[in-house]
């Protein structure tokens, strides 16, 4: 087996035509990835033939996550072409002469040849010579007892499968320069700092809210991608290592988003709208904002994450998008129903903080309902500095979904 290029080779067991099938090249790097460890520890989960199944490197196996008996071997071939990690795809029925183990030789068709079978000592003699043996009596048949339960039938072989739909998203391009920064040299003057990135909606939500307030921020940016959230510094001002994270001219330091966007209002002078002054529109808004985060995100996030990098479990996909077609019966019946903003008929935080979020499904295969994009067009239309903020965002995912 000859290749062209310096990455390792993984293969799988087609049980069907009891040979070894090569992955395509870039699901041997999307392996190679996971087994290097970079994933951070997160299961490798894969959909074969509308079945997922979870990659075992230690056990070299494929296992499906619905079906625990149901499982697939795998091994892969280092760069001189020699197995480096071997699974028998045969399992031994008897545990009291089990087989001997034997070398793995490979051939150019890359499967082991057979084993010389030794003759058995019974077949040697003449038949004249074995003694006549009588054969015991079967034992009686004893009719089940109802309170029993029924014997269980085993599985049937799982199929010969075909993996896809390994993704493996872009790199994240880093924001333009002068990203976002509306405000001259000569006239800055911050009166918070802000540490961000710029494809989470997390932290765009804080920063729209900073322009749209006419306050003046300083900027800090932090790449996920390099782990720049895991630092001790970083860890010091928010335990979670997540953004975003306001830091306030007096030291005073605020995580989660929401807790952040209230902060902003009650600290700064922003519109009596955006967190509203009215007892029942503010009730509401604190209404819209929990059910945002405990309901709504997690949901957005189980759908959206796998494809942008952000997670692995891919195995929560389905089961986030039929919660997700909940939500937004949600919005449209209860949030949206009488008014066009969540508290009112002007922009309160509670927009901030759920048409965000929206935006992360243009890199799925989900299509918003037409009140809800037309929902986000009314906040987009608003907001003097959504195309500024927006933009270094819609650029990823415009690369995630031609994917």
């Amino acid at each position: 087996m000859e290749r062209s290029s310096n990455v390792a080779v993984w293969q799988y067991y087609d049980p069907k035509n009891r040979k070894w099938i090569e992955f395509p090249k870039r699901y041997s790097v999307t392996m190679e990835r996971y087994r290097a460890n970079v994933s951070g520890g997160r299961p490798c989960i894969v959909e074969v033939d509308n079945a997922e199944y979870k990659i075992d490197f230690e056990a070299n196996k494929a296992v499906d996550t619905r079906n625990f008996h149901r499982w697939i071997s795998i091994r892969r071939l280092d760069l001189d072409n020699e197995v480096e990690i071997t699974h028998s795809p045969q399992k031994i029925k008897s545990v009291e002469n089990p087989p001997t183990s034997q070398p793995i030789v490979l051939t150019s068709s890359g499967r082991s040849p057979s084993p010389v079978r030794q003759p058995s000592p019974i077949r040697s003699q003449s038949p004249s010579s074995i003694p006549y043996q009588k054969p015991a009596p079967p034992p009686p048949s004893v009719a089940p007892s109802p309170n029993l339960p029924r014997p269980q039938r085993s599985p049937s072989p799982s199929p010969s499968p075909n993996f896809h739909n390994i993704r493996t998203p872009p790199l994240v391009p880093p924001p333009p320069p002068g990203w976002a920064k509306p405000f001259s040299d000569e006239d800055f003057n911050p009166s918070c700092k802000l540490y961000l990135n710029h494809i989470s909606s997390n932290s765009l939500s804080v920063l729209l809210l900073l322009l749209e307030g006419n306050v003046q921020h300083e900027m800090v940016f932090i790449d996920l991608s390099k782990g720049e959230n895991q630092t001790q510094s970083f860890a010091s001002l928010n335990p979670m290592k997540q953004v975003p994270v306001l830091e306030d001219e007096d030291g005073t330091v605020v995580w989660e988003p929401n807790s952040i966007l209230r902060y902003i209002c009650n600290t700064f002078s922003m519109e009596d709208t955006l967190y509203p002054v009215n007892q029942k529109n503010r009730i509401r808004c604190e209404m819209a904002l929990d059910w945002r985060q405990s309901r709504f995100y997690p949901n957005i996030s189980k759908v959206t994450y796998p494809a942008l990098g952000f997670s692995d479990d891919w195995a929560s996909v389905e089961k986030g998008k039929v919660l997700l077609m909940e939500d937004f019966q949600t919005i449209e019946r209860y949030w949206l129903k009488t008014t066009p903003f969540i508290c009112g008929n002007k922009v309160s935080i509670a927009d901030y903080s759920i048409v965000f979020p929206l935006l992360y499904l243009r890199a799925t295969d989900i299509r918003l309902p037409r009140s809800l994009q037309s929902y986000i067009d009314r906040f987009s239309q608003a907001c003097d500095f959504w195309d500024e903020v927006t933009g270094p965002l819609f650029h990823y995912l415009s690369l995630v979904h031609v994917q």
